[in-house]
């Protein structure tokens, strides 16, 4: 009889506790959901980072960063359509008896802009926004900040083009725009997505962060491209300065290979 005890009661462990890599999730860890959209071409990598409170010394080697690759088709780049993620994760987490809270998540956008052969393998020229969107966390002492925090937000990302000595290269960059998905005119108050969550109130919640890409391009550097009804041309440098003069005058770039006079069609049409 205490031989079958002793067998139910190592059971009972092992339905309220699951441990895998030496992580435990414990009975009482509480869980939130982080989900949205995110536009075809476009690949999500988190970052989530655990760490142990500040004065826990023993504790302080026990940080643990997981990283999720939110790719929806692990055997692919990206998605070839708009698609949505979703991710559950735990607030804390116990290693070796340490108490780690949620801290911070990280998350990167991922781009491809085009396809290239070497070497008669196809490969993808694609560009990251390593910063596309921040998540602190923190404990709530005033319950009235709990009611009010928002659990919706936006990121827009978009594609930006620039010359380099191997050619023409794009590269994302991801800004925070408004519920109506509208950026400051003035790019100087164009900023980031950072935002910080309750940690405390988050058991059960559904935490929104929705990626969109602009459709539109622009130049890396604004004022050295002119737009004309042929698409973007590239302004000739001067001794001074990089930016298009009046009367402008147009140099080539190369892109793919090829010797081009205009962006995105190379040559006009």
């Amino acid at each position: 009889m205490m031989k079958k005890n002793k067998y139910l009661v190592i059971l009972a462990l092992l339905m309220i506790t699951i441990i895998s890599g030496g992580v435990v999730y414990a009975k009482r860890t509480t869980y939130f959901t982080l989900t949205g959209e995110v536009p075809a071409q476009i690949k999500l990598v988190l970052k989530v980072r655990y760490e142990p409170k500040q004065g826990t010394d023993e504790c302080v080697t026990h940080k643990k960063i997981k990283s999720y690759d939110m790719y929806l088709n692990p055997e692919t780049a990206r998605q070839e359509q708009d698609s949505t993620y979703q991710l559950t994760l735990p607030t804390f987490l116990r290693v070796s008896g340490c108490y780690l809270p949620i801290r911070s998540i990280n998350i990167e956008a991922l781009g491809k802009y085009r396809e290239y052969m070497l070497y008669g393998k196809k490969y993808d020229k694609e560009s990251g926004d390593r910063f596309a969107a921040g998540i602190g966390f923190y404990n709530a002492r005033d319950e009235k900040l709990l009611d009010k925090q928002p659990l919706h937000y936006r990121s827009l990302c978009q594609w930006t083009f620039r010359i380099m000595p191997e050619g023409l290269i794009k590269i994302l960059n991801c800004k925070a725009p408004d519920e109506q998905w509208k950026l400051p005119e003035d790019k100087f108050k164009q900023g980031k997505l950072n935002f910080y969550l309750a940690r405390n109130n988050l058991a059960g919640q559904i935490v929104t962060v929705d990626f969109r890409l602009n459709p539109k391009e622009k130049p890396y550097f604004e004022g050295s491209w002119l737009k004309t009804d042929q698409g973007w041309r590239l302004c000739q440098e001067t001794e001074t300065t990089r930016r298009c003069q009046t009367p402008p005058t147009f140099s080539t770039f190369e892109m793919d290979g090829k010797t081009c006079t205009v962006y995105p069609n190379c040559t006009e049409q």
